[in-house]
């Protein structure tokens, strides 16, 4: 929280003067840091690309967002606030992913199946699992999703 403050110019009374804990203050950072994400050129251009949806699940932009929803799934274990939060962050992903995946059969269950997916590749990355070839790894989910449609 120092070291927050400090970036911020603030004190951290004033850092708690705008959040209750640690774990509000991380579940807005992962908030924010999506919306950024989401709203940039980058994410909309991938988004209108059929051959680069794909990619939105691996790319390397994403990756400090990754990380941080691994520290707050472990942190949810003992804090009900990020658990609640992350609940709350998914339920508006899933959305945004149905709404992306109208043409399967269940877009509720291929939302579910892609942010699986997305969260088991932050997991390995936060590990140092290797990270395979990315054009080897689109071909693979471009064609295990493809069997969904």
């Amino acid at each position: 929280m120092r070291d927050i403050a400090q970036a911020a110019g603030l004190t951290k009374s004033a850092i708690y003067g705008h959040y209750r804990s640690k774990g509000q203050l991380l579940i807005e950072v992962i908030r924010w840091t999506l919306a950024e994400h989401e709203h940039s050129t980058e994410f909309a251009e991938a988004s209108a690309d059929p051959n680069r949806r794909v990619s939105l699940m691996y790319e390397s932009g994403l990756h400090d967002v990754q990380l941080l929803l691994v520290d707050a799934a472990a942190t949810a274990r003992h804090d009900p606030y990020v658990a609640a939060g992350l609940v709350e962050i998914e339920r508006d992903r899933q959305t945004r992913i149905r709404a992306a995946v109208t043409m399967v059969d269940d877009p509720a269950i291929t939302a579910w199946l892609i942010s699986a997916l997305s969260l088991g590749i932050a997991m390995k990355r936060a590990i140092g699992v290797p990270f395979p070839d990315s054009t080897s790894l689109e071909v693979a989910l471009t064609t295990l999703l493809a069997q969904l449609t």
